[in-house]
């Protein structure tokens, strides 16, 4: 195993983790308390991201890229991603404002450019593939278990202990912290946990790829695909004694029923809309690629319920628990998401609306350039002041636009966010086309792998899996920042681009 693949995989294991070290700016108490869009931070996960990087340019196979099938070029993806960084490039000369918080913010967008990279030529050797989503799989099972506890607790659970606290970078959880995430149910307040996240709802977004990287796992252990994959961990295999077949069918149920309840618990209304309508339009797409015969549908019908009855089992199970939560989701579901004002005042809508109209007057005045990276709070107080608007706001008001749309064009101009979108979206039109081009072929009976190490997979389930995952991301993306905007948020979603792209024909 190379290096900077241990690096890597280091690196893997410290996403969901806060740990960090603070510098404090010229603007870091902006609104008159602590701002975490005005501040620098360097991140453990940086720091593993970085070694990461070094050993992998420094080792002795360099990146080819006279190979015709390695090329981004041929695709577009590398040109739209050249641009977009031109432009970003020309704002920092032009936009000088706030000169060390856009640069602060370029650095972290040239980082994860980075890491899309390094993925793209390092990610198509299987092992190192189904090693990492092992990986993200057991970081998304651990974060699942801090965030059930902390439910349970209803508080913050290394609050006994502030060096691991820190450590782990755990937010600090109480009923009565203002800003700290909360609803009322039946007349009480009840906290939603944040695992080591900074926010609920970036804790919803990890476990919606580390529990779509599980199944993906789980279904390609039914198909006898893992048994020479993994250097990390024992293998999951369906074979063996009676004994070994309960446990292992146990392991699977404990991995995808914790995740998923944990899911459930961060109370993230935009994940959980997300996510399932992302399920629902994969499917669609699925089936409308598969030919289905009605008279063997019913004896199809049970050979699959038996082959994943594991699966059977955790949807069964989650079903109970929605059951039991029934009063929760009632109080979130139907929880007053509106109330009319010109100022946010803490419901969803109305917080969206009101920060979508500040980036929609930004964008008409900075059409082409934007106001410049990670400047979006500075424009706040000029739109009350514009729009004679005289109520002063909490610190904890000073947030970005809740859409990473609006909020790219807002900071980089228009044509910033063109050729944003254009390189997402080639990378998802060749994930799709590797999918049409694959009709034909019998996925549960072929092995889309090859055998040597260094080539590329175009596995379709491993596609239908990932598509699940960027379509959810971006239309969370329509209601939230922090795909644009925080550490964690950025690497899941560059890391998600890195592995559609590598999974992808040429």
């Amino acid at each position: 195993m190379r290096l900077h693949t241990i690096f890597f995989y280091l690196f893997l294991l410290s996403v969901p983790f806060q740990t960090r070290k603070v510098f404090l700016g010229d603007y870091s108490f902006y609104g008159g308390s602590f701002s975490e869009y005005a501040t620098y931070f360097i991140y453990l996960s940086d720091f593993f991201l970085i070694l990461t990087l070094l050993s992998w340019l420094m080792s002795r196979k360099r990146l080819s890229y006279n190979k015709p099938r390695r090329r981004l070029t041929d695709h577009r993806i590398l040109t739209y991603l050249v641009l977009f960084f031109s432009l970003l490039v020309f704002g920092l000369v032009f936009k000088r404002d706030y000169f060390a918080i856009s640069l602060y913010q370029f650095l972290k967008l040239f980082e994860v450019s980075l890491l899309f990279l390094y993925v793209y030529y390092n990610l198509g050797k299987e092992k190192v593939l189904i090693n990492a989503l092992f990986l993200i799989a057991v970081s998304g099972f651990v974060q699942a278990l801090i965030a059930i506890s902390q439910f349970v607790q209803q508080g913050s659970i290394f609050s006994s202990s502030p060096i691991f606290q820190k450590m782990t970078g755990e937010s600090f959880l109480n009923l009565y912290i203002s800003g700290v995430a909360k609803f009322i149910v039946e007349g009480q307040k009840v906290i939603r946990p944040y695992g080591t996240f900074p926010h609920p709802n970036i804790l919803a977004g990890f476990l919606i790829f580390s529990l779509l990287a599980t199944i993906y796992l789980y279904l390609e252990s039914k198909q006898d695909k893992l048994s020479s994959k993994f250097y990390l961990g024992k293998y999951y295999s369906m074979k063996g004694s009676k004994s070994q077949h309960l446990f292992y069918s146990l392991s699977w149920i404990l991995l995808i029923f914790i995740q998923l309840a944990a899911l459930f618990l961060t109370f993230s209304r935009s994940a959980w809309l997300s996510f399932s309508v992302s399920v629902v339009v994969v499917t669609i797409f699925y089936v409308s690629r598969e030919t289905i015969k009605i008279n063997s549908f019913l004896h199809r019908l049970i050979k699959f319920i038996a082959l994943y009855k594991e699966m059977f089992t955790v949807v069964a199970l989650f079903m109970c628990l929605l059951v039991s939560q029934l009063s929760f989701i009632s109080s979130r579901v139907n929880e007053d998401i509106y109330q009319k004002g010109n100022v946010p005042n803490n419901s969803a809508l109305s917080d969206r609306k009101f920060f979508n109209d500040v980036s929609r007057e930004t964008i008409s005045k900075n059409v082409l350039l934007g106001s410049g990276l990670g400047t979006f709070i500075f424009q706040i107080d000029d739109y009350l002041e514009r729009n004679n608007i005289e109520q002063e706001l909490n610190p904890w008001q000073y947030q970005p636009a809740h859409n990473i749309y609006f909020l790219v064009a807002s900071e980089i101009g228009i044509l910033g966010l063109l050729f944003f979108l254009l390189f997402i979206f080639k990378i998802i039109s060749r994930s799709i086309r590797t999918l049409t081009l694959s009709v034909d072929k019998k996925f549960n009976n072929e092995d889309y792998f090859v055998s040597h190490e260094t080539k590329y997979m175009n596995n379709p389930r491993l596609s239908y899996f990932l598509l699940v995952v960027i379509l959810s991301f971006l239309l969370i993306g329509l209601f939230d920042h922090y795909f644009w905007t925080l550490q964690q948020g950025m690497l899941i979603f560059w890391f998600v681009l890195g592995l559609i792209a590598v999974n992808s024909k040429d």
